[in-house]
């Protein structure tokens, strides 16, 4: 029965597309991101700001694969990751700029929320010493 057979194939190709498809979207994406995200935050603590905020966003937004546009994965992890290394480094306007777009992209996020505050209140800290070490 040739009918049996071609069902059998039908049902071993799309089979097969729907693991690809799977291992696409759940394996590849999210490690290729990572594998972004991980470069860009290398890039930032040498001092490659611009490169490594590239490297982020091709993460987050995503990246060309072939004639494919493959989707970025969106980890807010990341966000708070290079806002705490660009504070570290004093390049305290690049900090505010990750926070503000946390708080753009997640803006229901109590965490940001706090996260940013807690950025703010320890700029002004530092400022206030500063200027009373100066006088």
């Amino acid at each position: 029965c040739v009918w049996l057979d071609l069902k059998k194939i039908s049902l071993t190709v799309l089979m097969v597309a729907a693991g690809l498809l799977v291992a696409f979207h759940f394996i590849y994406r999210p490690m290729q991101a990572d594998i972004y995200y991980n470069s860009g935050y290398k890039q930032l603590l040498k001092g490659n700001y611009d490169r490594a905020e590239e490297k982020f966003n091709t993460a987050f937004h995503g990246w060309k694969l072939g004639f494919i546009n493959v989707q970025g994965v969106r980890k807010q992890n990341w966000f708070y990751k290079y806002a705490d290394a660009y504070a570290q480094q004093r390049q305290f306007s690049r900090a505010v700029e990750k926070y503000e777009e946390l708080l753009q992209n997640y803006p229901n996020s109590k965490k940001a929320y706090m996260a940013y505050a807690y950025f703010e209140g320890s700029i002004h800290a530092r400022s206030a010493v500063t200027n009373h070490q100066t006088n």
